[in-house]
């Protein structure tokens, strides 16, 4: 079995179980709320991370790969799988500023299903609006999704595919895994969501790993040793359809019932939501979601959601 083959089944045995675990989220909860900008202070954190490994490179007697390099910063997010969000939960930067998940909970339109009862506190990073268990997707998951991307990119590129043209259909061969992960253990079977915005944070990580030393790099080696050459900058990577109040879920028949009517509430909100800094940026930029185009490509391995964005919901609401 090839090592990357090899990598990827590790990084698989480690992460699924965590990811298994994850926090469900009402984007509603947070939609119009006036959250602190957390830009500033997670850029901080993962930069740190990245110069860590820089330092700990430089200090090898022998010459570090851009592959290894790589490989730790994405084990010590891995290793530290709740790291982001401590780090912002100790700086007062969740919405809303509280350890008491069951809080959300009993707001959220996940209300009458006590299985959730553990609902994802929400971050904003510039325009976006997103609940945190998009950074286990993103640094957790993502990673995954990144080694086999490698792979396949490097197939293609020896068929004589040009880069762009491997790098897109690279990300869209991963999307059957991101699938298959929702249809299974980290969405339909735990909590009966299917969540479109967690295939978005999914493949958004593969351009972050990609940058760390290889396209627009963030690290470039000079003889033996690496030096960070930019900073990390998240907005380089999110996108407002990570919030699931506007990429809107697929919810099994079990759960539906249950949501409808605190969906339906939130329609009357529709004029203010419609206003809000967010939306309208939403608006602005949705052209650019990476998995967007390309899941219009894979329809039936989808399953059909009662409308894609909220608007159109409340416009057909029945």
């Amino acid at each position: 079995m090839a090592l990357s083959k090899k990598l990827f089944l590790i990084l698989a045995f480690i992460a699924i179980p965590l990811l298994s675990e994850a926090l469900e989220t009402d984007d509603f909860y947070a939609l119009t709320k006036p959250l602190p900008d957390s830009r500033r202070a997670i850029n901080g954190y993962v930069n740190n991370v990245i110069d860590k490994h820089v330092a700990w490179a430089n200090k090898k007697r022998l010459a570090v790969s851009c592959d290894k390099i790589t490989f730790r910063i994405a084990a010590s997010f891995l290793s530290k799988f709740r790291g982001p969000v401590n780090f912002l939960e100790r700086r007062g930067l969740l919405y809303p500023d509280t350890e008491s998940r069951g809080e959300v909970h009993e707001d959220s339109i996940y209300r009458d299903i006590p299985i959730l009862k553990s609902q994802s506190r929400h971050i904003r990073i510039g325009q976006v609006v997103f609940g945190e268990d998009k950074f286990e997707h993103f640094f957790g998951m993502g990673f995954l999704h990144y080694v086999k991307y490698r792979i396949i990119f490097k197939k293609l590129l020896r068929k004589g595919f040009s880069k762009d043209q491997a790098r897109r259909e690279a990300i869209k061969r991963n999307l059957p895994f991101s699938i298959y992960s929702e249809n299974t253990f980290v969405g339909l079977w735990p909590s009966g969501v299917f969540s479109f915005a967690d295939i978005e944070s999914n493949i958004a990580s593969i351009p972050f790993y990609d940058e760390i030393c290889r396209e627009n790099p963030i690290l470039k080696k000079r003889g033996r040793k690496w030096f960070r050459v930019r900073p990390f900058d998240f907005v380089h990577y999110i996108h407002p359809f990570w919030n699931e109040a506007i990429n809107m879920n697929y919810y099994a028949p079990k759960v539906w019932p249950k949501v409808k009517p605190y969906l339906l509430e939130h329609c009357d909100r529709m004029p203010e939501i419609k206003n809000s800094s967010l939306w309208r940026y939403s608006e602005k930029v949705k052209h650019l979601s990476l998995s967007e185009d390309l899941l219009s490509e894979l329809p039936e391995k989808l399953p059909k959601r009662r409308a894609k964005s909220f608007e159109d919901f409340c416009e057909n609401r029945k």
